[in-house]
């Protein structure tokens, strides 16, 4: 096996300094699976399975630094045969090379410093401390069974699993091991990346720069994934922790970034800054994977291209207007015509409910309107001509009107409008309740 170790040395302070970790570690998936943590600042990536894929150890690790040199720039890798041996090689300067072998990994690991051991076991090596051992080959050239007496069985397996040695242990990948290591990363469908700014930035136009390159970043990591995302979510901090969240939703994008990019300007416009800002995060949440069917070579029809079309029209109104701005009507299971009807936002699935048999207005008043009558006519601007009714609905039983029945009625207007009218059939009051389209 081949572990790389990477470690950090920049990292913020606990909670921060665990997820930043999180971050990279998901950023390590593209290259290999097999990855672990260390000491709380480092990742441990076992690449021996994917160096055919990259072409090489050194092919392998010239396209990982490129690539981590703009997420994390202070850090120092460290390669052997073993996880902690990794670990223990990323205090020394040895760039990766193909040719390096076992005996090279175990010969640079005698000269680590005792000292980078003392945090997985004080009292073992303060003793050898004490007792002039600086390095770690000169404890590895002790008789194994004599430390075990001395130390225990545990330091000794240690040492055994840092040498790589016959008798070490077969790794396990178990939280309570001292270089804690899973066997598979499983990465999680969240993106979160940020950028810090040299000095703060007050006017949202500046942000678009560093905003197109994390949106590029999300569509690589989509398309890695084979995932598309529908919303995703900026955070404006500023030096006095003060943030600004905008929320940025379309249509449903997978490799393209460019959609969220216009998006993503469309939002900034409206954002009006009280505080500087130092660093722009961006968060995608919500992800579904893509639809892997072929698609057919010849589009037969615009049906789907023009869904895509509409759905790119209403994120753009909504970025301008507001997320509240636009919605749709829907019908609901209801026989009161107050309540068969609901406002939706747009694209959303209709629920399952039969339309009226009778014709239903397509434009309802917010209350009824109640009308004159006077000479047997109705008059609303004008006199009201009746052309199709009665329709009878009656409420629900349990409210103090339920047993008032309506007697619905279709009815023209001197300018040909169409009104949708009633009369109470408890009352007999005449009411105007819709408008026709």
């Amino acid at each position: 096996m081949l572990w790389l170790a990477l470690r950090f040395t920049a990292l913020p302070p606990a909670p921060e300094g665990a997820a930043a970790l999180d971050e990279l570690a998901a950023w390590a998936y593209d290259y290999t699976p097999h990855i672990g943590t260390c000491q709380g600042d480092s990742l441990l990536l076992e690449i021996s399975r994917c160096l055919r894929l990259f072409g090489g150890v050194e092919a392998l690790c010239q396209l990982l630094f490129a690539d981590l040199d703009n997420l994390a720039p202070r850090y120092h890798p460290g390669l052997a045969h073993t996880a902690p041996g990794a670990w223990l090689l990323s205090f020394q300067q040895h760039p990766p090379a193909a040719g390096d072998s076992r005996a090279d990994f175990v010969q640079r690991l005698r000269a680590a410093p005792l000292h980078l051991l003392e945090a997985q076991h004080p009292r073992a090596v303060g003793s050898l401390r004490q007792m002039g051992l600086g390095q770690l080959g000169e404890v590895l050239d002790l008789p194994r069974a004599e430390l075990g007496r001395r130390f225990g069985r545990e330091f000794s397996a240690f040492l055994a699993g840092i040498e790589g040695s016959a008798s070490a242990p077969a790794p396990t990948f178990h939280s309570s091991e001292i270089f804690h290591h899973r066997e598979t990363f499983h990465h999680r469908e969240t993106f979160h990346r940020q950028v810090e700014f040299n000095f703060p930035l007050r006017d949202s136009k500046q942000l678009l720069v560093p905003a197109r390159a994390l949106l590029q970043q999300l569509a690589t990591w989509l398309v890695s994934r084979q995932l598309q995302c529908q919303q995703i979510c900026w955070q404006l901090c500023s030096p006095r922790q003060q943030r600004l969240a905008v929320p940025v939703s379309g249509n449903r994008v997978h490799g393209h970034w460019e959609a969220l990019l216009e998006l993503t300007r469309l939002h900034f416009e409206r954002v009006q800054l009280d505080f500087d800002v130092e660093r722009l995060e961006l968060t995608c949440q919500h992800t579904v994977a893509v639809d892997l069917r072929s698609q057919p070579l010849f589009e037969v029809g615009g049906g789907e291209r023009a869904d895509e079309q509409a759905r790119a029209l209403v994120a753009r109104l909504q970025a301008r207007l507001g997320a509240d701005a636009l919605y749709q009507i829907q019908l609901c299971p209801e026989h009161l015509p107050e309540y068969s009807q609901q406002n939706a936002p747009p694209f959303a699935p209709r629920p399952a409910a039969e339309p009226a048999t009778a014709p239903r207005p397509g434009w309802l008043l917010e209350a009824p309107r109640p009308l004159r009558y006077w000479g047997g006519r109705l008059y609303w601007h004008g006199p009201l001509q009746l052309l199709r009714g009665p329709e009878r609905i009656r409420g629900y039983w349990w409210q103090p009107e339920g047993e008032r029945a309506r007697d619905y009625f279709i009815a023209r207007s001197n300018d040909a409008r169409h009104c949708w009218v009633y009369r109470d059939g408890h009352s007999g009051q005449w009411y105007l309740h819709g408008l026709f389209a």
